[in-house]
């Protein structure tokens, strides 16, 4: 399911890069010439906040804002930095409220208590801010202490409607205003990524890297069941180019964990690092225009096309691999009679996983099942495959394990089978929970 939030339509947005600013000569730089940052300040219950205050702070905290008129809606650039200010509520065309109940909670940074406030709600200040992008992390760093100065001690929400997310003052202060440390900036704090079903697989794409003056980030065609390691990836390549905004001259990115500055970033991306991790790779990137639902500004979208591959999901999983390892275990057994009757049991629940998954999958579930592949010895290696497509007993998927036995075959290899070959199933939830792997636990209880 796609979200979208009427605000986001504004007069203007960040311009495209200009190709003609390189770094050197092999290098060419993704910053767009401007921004434009919306946020809005939602007053709850008898909260106010006075021209006066808001002039007074503003004074005080953005340096490189001065208090401005909107522009003309024909306003074609942005030269100079300015912010302006429109005050709405309940009854004016203006004012919208997302839909609190049908949303993710994530997109809510706030308590229950906060929640039940901003949906009573009528009032809010409208603040749009724009600028070059000369020193934009600077500048990002202004607005975001001059919400906080301007807030920390009301009742309000704090609604950044390019990201699209929701903050009670103190969360804006842990989220964003602490995000900026020692010269560096943990983008994580300033970018949301959305991730969602797109046809047999995933589509993740950032929304607030147009606020630093850079291309959102998209990746598509990724197994459902892996979000995190492509999230991760994701995140590498937002940090590395908001810290260095330059790709080289064939459309790839370089990127290094090792030499990300941010600590918070380079520490939280090497927390879990599996075995025979690179910690670097090449990461291939192409323009591409938004989708229905993304921020209306230019991305990058991570590319895998590199024809060596037998599919596009092996590449990206390989590049996954050499960034932050990949972690295999493999296990030799007899099917017994203890396996084999867990594994009827799971057999006994495939019609109904079957139905479900050709209802339509929410957001965050996936199903993956074990079947046979045969060896060059005549045997059979079982390895789970992440189901991508289900018609009848004709199953198809992305296998997610590295054969041990099977020399030509490879993990993100796109595989097709019968669903009488099925020994097991899991069926994962967005909570991080799964369901299933009977016989996996079995296993596990011998060692």
């Amino acid at each position: 399911m796609r979200y979208r939030f009427a605000f986001l339509i504004l007069l203007f947005g960040c311009s495209f890069p200009s190709k003609n600013e390189k770094k050197a000569a092999t290098q060419t730089s993704v910053l767009s010439p401007s921004f434009v940052t919306h946020l809005a300040i939602y007053l709850l219950e008898n909260e106010s906040i006075t021209d006066a205050t808001l002039s007074d702070q503003a004074r005080q905290s953005l340096k490189s804002f001065p208090r401005t008129e909107a522009p003309s809606a024909d306003s074609l650039s942005i030269l100079k930095d300015g912010f302006y200010l429109t005050r709405i509520q309940k009854g004016d065309e203006e004012f919208m409220k997302p839909d609190i109940e049908s949303w993710p909670s994530s997109f809510f940074q706030l308590t229950e208590k906060e929640l039940q406030a901003f949906s009573l709600s009528d009032r809010n200040l409208d603040l749009v801010f724009f600028g070059t992008s000369n020193d934009v992390v600077e500048k990002q760093k202004q607005i975001a202490d001059f919400i906080y100065a301007l807030t920390k001690e009301k009742k309000v929400v704090i609604a950044d409607l390019v990201s699209i997310e929701f903050y009670s003052p103190t969360t804006w202060k842990t989220r964003r205003v602490d995000a900026f440390q020692d010269q560096t900036i943990d983008i994580t704090g300033h970018v949301t990524i959305h991730t969602y079903r797109e046809g047999e697989f995933c589509r993740a794409v950032t929304l607030g890297m147009s606020n630093f003056c850079l291309p959102e980030i998209s990746i598509r065609n990724f197994p459902c069941s892996d979000q995190i390691s492509y999230g991760n990836l994701i995140n590498a390549v937002t940090q590395t180019l908001v810290e260095n905004p330059f790709i080289n001259a064939d459309s790839t990115l370089h990127v290094e964990l090792k030499k990300i500055k941010n600590k918070k970033m380079r520490d939280l991306l090497l927390s879990d690092i599996k075995t025979d991790a690179q910690l670097a790779t090449s990461v291939k990137l192409k323009w591409a225009s938004p989708e229905e639902g993304d921020n209306p500004f230019i991305q990058l979208l991570i590319a895998f096309e590199n024809p060596k591959y037998s599919s596009p999901q092996e590449e990206a999983n390989q590049l996954v691999a050499d960034l932050f390892g990949m972690q295999e275990s493999y296990t030799v057994a007899q099917h017994d009679d203890e396996l084999l009757a867990a594994s009827e049991n799971a057999k006994k629940r495939l019609p109904e996983l079957r139905a479900l998954f050709n209802k339509g999958l929410d957001p965050g579930y996936s199903i993956m099942v074990k079947a046979p592949f045969e060896t060059p010895d005549g045997g059979h290696e079982w390895m789970w495959v992440e189901v991508t497509r289900w018609k009848g007993e004709q199953m198809e998927g992305v296998l997610q394990n590295d054969p041990y036995e099977i020399p030509d075959l490879k993990v993100g290899a796109i595989v097709i089978f019968s669903e009488l070959e099925v020994f097991d199933y899991m069926l994962n939830k967005p909570d991080g929970t799964s369901e299933g792997n009977e016989t996996g636990k079995i296993l596990e209880g011998r060692e």
